[in-house]
């Protein structure tokens, strides 16, 4: 906890690095996912599974959360400013949903930066429909993470202001079994019903990709097409 809260006062421990999404049928990229990466001067790179876990349990996630969004909006600003406009999206915890004002303190960032809306991407995986219908109302759009093994039901789908319906890669894996294909087609179906776009996490092979492409699905993301990367 000391570790995270000195880098969180240092300017040179924390990155970020950029995972592309792509179109299935076009093969272009359509989006990055944001991924946090923590170089500790003395233990090196330490796993986002070790650290934030505990950011969530200390309440520093909240801190940390707004430092990710300040790397990424700077790094969109510089993109802007080159002519690529890209969509990005960041990961937001539970705790993160629970703060009253984050909508207020996004659309500050956002008008800090001179990035628009749109271009940011929330990725959720607990159900908070009053600070995500003010989210999604100023313009960003609002991605459902690790569906099919989160808190989520189908039923609460339908009242949620989801954009993208995100399939876990452990489903991705299973396709290598009829049943598990089956059940990553029924999400896609699912996904498109709600007139959401499905995105294949965790896909890795090019036998994979095709096949989820022709079975509809809308986007993939994986080592397939490359690992996260540094901007």
């Amino acid at each position: 906890e000391t570790n995270l809260r000195r880098a969180l006062d240092t300017g040179d421990q924390l990155s970020v690095h950029y995972q592309p999404k792509l179109d299935l049928n076009t093969r272009t990229i359509v989006g990055l996912e944001a991924l946090l990466r923590w170089h500790h001067p003395v233990r090196g790179n330490i796993p986002p599974g070790d650290f934030i876990p505990l950011a969530e349990q200390t309440g520093l996630v909240h801190l940390l959360t707004r430092r990710v969004l300040e790397l990424v909006l700077d790094q969109m600003r510089t993109w802007l400013a080159e002519g690529q406009e890209i969509q990005v999206a960041v990961n937001l915890s539970a705790l993160n949903l629970a703060e009253p004002d984050l909508d207020r303190k996004i659309a500050d960032l956002l008008d800090e930066y001179g990035v628009p809306a749109r271009l940011l991407e929330f990725e959720i995986t607990e159900r908070a429909s009053a600070t995500l219908s003010r989210i999604a109302a100023m313009g960003s759009t609002i991605a459902l993470d690790d569906f099919g093994i989160g808190n989520t039901s189908i039923s609460q789908l339908r009242d949620l202001p989801i954009d993208t319906l995100k399939i876990d890669r452990s489903f991705i894996v299973d396709m290598a079994t009829a049943g598990g294909e089956v059940l990553v087609k029924v999400v896609t179906d699912l996904a498109h019903e709600f007139e959401m776009v499905a995105v294949a996490e965790g896909v890795e092979e090019a036998d994979i990709a095709e096949r989820l492409r022709a079975m509809g699905c809308d986007v993939a993301q994986g080592f397939l097409y490359a690992r996260p990367v540094p901007a």
